[in-house]
């Protein structure tokens, strides 16, 4: 499949980039493909958000990258390519001594991160002495230096405290501190969010942001949460069943969605202004890992679906320009004055999904994504 992501060559900016990349996992049984010939790419000061529901291939898609899968899964086509050299052909050392020093990621889950028998001092001195020349006493000035820049008040009396006396917005903190600890150039933040009340998850996102801003550090923030994609991204790619399925400047995957899956993801986000009568939801399930389908894997769920869906479409060039794509034969702007038939439920999956956004919302949503 080709993708206008593929064919433009390596952007000035972009650190990360992935080409056509192809995940299959291994078993006696079976071969089963969780990821199809995914390319994006990722530039230096900038937040890309990947979004999807849960098995859409987004936290695979981030462990590949890092070299971290699991022992059953193979990438059998494509690469991963870390300013402009192939990384995801190294050996296993030499990926090992990237991690840490050029590659970051921040899972989860802290607390699962994070060695409870170790102080957080130890953990931030070991993980910076492992990658860097300096001495102990160079090493722990860095450390109290980086759990400031995160937030962590009073660094030097905390340094010797362990992982469960910091609350779990501390701990996600910590963790951040331990990616920064050698100046990663990228950063995997795998639902770094998910965890946390929402006034702490909006702190993070700012220090996400800041860290952009001000390291340059490029972040690649997995999640299935629109709310934190529409705060801290600036560029979105949408997952679904292991495909891209669109890729765009984060105000047009919010306001203009292309893919019937996107105006859906969209279209599911309840009103703050109205109390409908009920909550638009998406029909239907995703396609089970290892499911055989030869045309679009959401043609089951979508109403614009046609004989054209039985191939699988390309990642095509959308109208909005900046290098955004949309796979799909029928696109909202191709039927944005031709919706289906009216049903006596409403239905997330039609293209004018949004036309029911008010001025208001539309405007909230502008705000959040500038």
């Amino acid at each position: 499949m080709t993708s206008p992501f593929e064919s433009r060559g390596q952007d000035a900016d972009e650190l990360l980039r992935i080409e056509a990349l192809t995940v299959d996992f291994v078993s006696r049984a079976a071969t089963q493909r969780a990821l199809f010939d995914v390319s994006i790419g990722l530039r230096r000061g900038e937040i890309l958000g990947l979004i999807g529901e849960s098995g859409a291939g987004k936290s695979l898609l981030g462990n590949a990258v890092m070299g971290l899968m699991p022992r059953n899964a193979r990438i059998t086509s494509g690469r991963v390519v870390l300013n402009g050299r192939p990384i995801s052909i190294l050996p296993a050392k030499e990926l090992h001594r990237l991690r840490g020093k050029e590659l970051a990621m921040i899972f989860q889950d802290p607390q699962t991160s994070l060695n409870p028998l170790l102080t957080i001092g130890n953990q931030l001195i070991e993980t910076i002495r492992t990658h860097t020349t300096q001495s102990h006493k160079q090493a722990r000035a860095q450390a109290i230096d980086l759990l400031a820049e995160v937030g962590i008040a009073e660094p030097t009396v905390r340094m010797d405290a362990y992982p469960h006396e910091f609350s779990g917005g501390q701990r996600q903190r910590i963790v951040i501190a331990l990616a920064l600890c050698v100046e990663p150039q990228v950063i995997i933040a795998d639902e770094p969010t998910t965890a946390l009340d929402v006034s702490v998850q909006a702190q993070i996102l700012r220090l996400l942001k800041q860290l952009c801003a001000t390291r340059h550090t490029a972040i690649l923030l997995i999640t299935h949460d629109m709310g934190v994609i529409a705060q801290a991204a600036d560029r979105v790619g949408v997952l679904y069943a292991g495909r891209l399925v669109e890729f765009n400047a984060v105000d047009r995957i919010l306001l203009s969605p292309q893919h019937p899956y996107t105006a859906a993801l969209m279209a599911s986000i309840p009103s703050i202004v109205r109390r409908p009568q009920r909550l638009s939801q998406i029909d239907g399930t995703m396609p089970r890992l290892g499911a055989q389908f030869t045309g679009c894997a959401f043609a089951p769920r979508c109403a614009f679906v046609s004989s054209a869906c039985d191939s699988i479409p390309a990642l095509l060039a959308g109208e909005g320009g900046g290098g955004g794509g949309v796979a799909c034969w029928h696109p909202r702007s191709a039927h944005a004055e031709t919706p289906p038939a009216a049903s006596s439920s409403p239905s997330p999956l039609t293209h004018d999904a949004l036309s029911n956004l008010d001025d208001e919302e539309r405007a909230y949503l502008s705000s959040l994504a500038t």
